[in-house]
């Protein structure tokens, strides 16, 4: 997708290659780009309107940033390059064999691309961080048949310091983190799963089925103008 010239974004020192997503009222836009000839994805909000810009953009990004700081040393995530103002940062852009979790990964290897998605999950957790948004799959990068990359971490909550915080709201929320591990194992690889697994998944979907935040949220979101991305 190019936008006209006059439209086109610019951040010293990046060269634009292409808009990957563009954004619309309530999200941002994300620019394949390179500095210095490094590839990477810039994240901005520009396209947002300010009063969500301000109420929540902001602190998604922000989120992120802080999240891939503290885990700059964590190979299942990309590197932070830059903090480029409020509404915008560049992050490492990761090319990967199959690009992200899909049905088009050979059966033979998608035992081994689960045990590195569950190794990576487990040592987030460990780093008391959870994602909260792997439920969208091109959230799970797979650059190679015995890695993944986990991206996006816009709602990410750090919960590992404090007794509550490690004790009792980690576990919590961590187990959407591994429900969504299980979502596409079901989906991609069933034979994979335990029977353990397969009753907590059956749960699961009875609680998501009664949860009603996500359909008031996108309701929400459309007083302020369309979903669609521009």
């Amino acid at each position: 997708m190019a936008l006209p010239k006059a439209e086109t974004p610019s951040f010293p020192g990046y060269t634009i290659d292409r808009v990957h997503r563009g954004g619309a009222v309530h999200k941002g836009r994300v620019l394949f780009a390179r500095r210095g000839g490094r590839p990477c994805v810039v994240k901005d909000l520009s396209p947002m309107r300010p009063l969500l810009r301000v109420l929540f953009g902001r602190r998604n990004l922000e989120r992120e940033a802080r999240a891939l700081e503290l885990l700059a040393d964590f190979p299942a995530a990309p590197r932070l390059i830059e903090r480029i103002s409020r509404d915008a940062i560049a992050v490492e852009r990761i090319e990967g064999k199959y690009k992200y979790l899909h049905k088009k990964i050979p059966r033979r290897v998608l035992p081994a691309v689960f045990q590195a998605l569950e190794r990576a999950v487990d040592e987030l957790h460990r780093r008391g961080l959870v994602h909260l948004d792997l439920r969208q799959r091109k959230n799970i990068l797979v650059p190679t048949d015995e890695s993944v990359v986990l991206i996006d971490f816009e709602s990410s909550l750090r919960l590992g310091r404090g007794v509550i915080g490690r004790r009792v709201l980690l576990p919590l929320l961590g187990w959407l983190d591994r429900a969504a591990i299980l979502k596409w194992k079901a989906k991609f690889s069933p034979r994979l799963l335990t029977e353990e697994e397969r009753r907590f998944l059956r749960r699961h979907r009875l609680w998501r089925a009664a949860w009603p935040w996500k359909r008031l949220g996108r309701k929400t979101r459309r007083w302020f103008g369309s979903d669609k991305t521009r």
